[in-house]
């Protein structure tokens, strides 16, 4: 398929979906584009995705507005950046046989949009930055054994927090 589409110069619609603006999920955005423009020289197809680039700005009703207007374009693919913004997006496109491919997500599983990082079920998938909190507590107490505080900054409302704060918290 990708042969007989770079032969007739096919273009795909790129949904782009940036939760907030943030210099870490803007560098995302920003690696995202400069791939895409890579792979479409090197395919000889275009990937459209500055006509279907968003930011949220943090508002669910704004993403809402999002997801529904690239379903409605049918874009090919949409990738969210942040948790929110895929959970929004997964919602959005339930039903629908568009692939959602989410960046910038700390726990997939916890955040209920997909079953397990091993099969991750219906068309979701994409790129965790999960933490391995023992490593980090094991090279912690490496580098210092006679610690007596552990600072854990979180934030409750964040799912991603939870597992990795409950880890931190049993390990110590």
């Amino acid at each position: 398929a990708a042969t007989t589409a770079a032969a007739d110069g096919k273009t795909y619609k790129v949904g782009i979906v940036q939760f907030v603006d943030h210099p870490s999920l803007n560098q995302i955005e920003k690696n995202l584009e400069a791939e895409l423009d890579k792979l479409s020289k090197e395919k000889g197809v275009t990937f459209d995705y500055k006509d279907y680039t968003f930011n949220g700005q943090g508002d669910a009703t704004v993403l809402n507005q999002i997801a529904s207007q690239l379903l409605s374009d049918k874009v090919d693919v949409i990738v969210p950046i942040a948790t929110p913004a895929a959970q929004v997006v997964q919602a959005a496109a339930e039903g629908s046989n568009t692939p959602i491919v989410f960046s910038a997500v700390s726990d997939p599983v916890s955040a209920k949009l997909v079953k397990s990082m091993d099969a991750p079920g219906a068309n979701i998938t994409g790129t965790s930055d999960f933490l391995n909190t023992n490593a980090i507590m094991d090279l912690m107490l490496a580098a210092n054994k006679d610690i007596d505080y552990v600072g854990l900054l979180y934030s409750k409302s964040e799912d991603s927090s939870k597992v990795p704060i409950e880890e931190a918290k049993k390990y110590l």
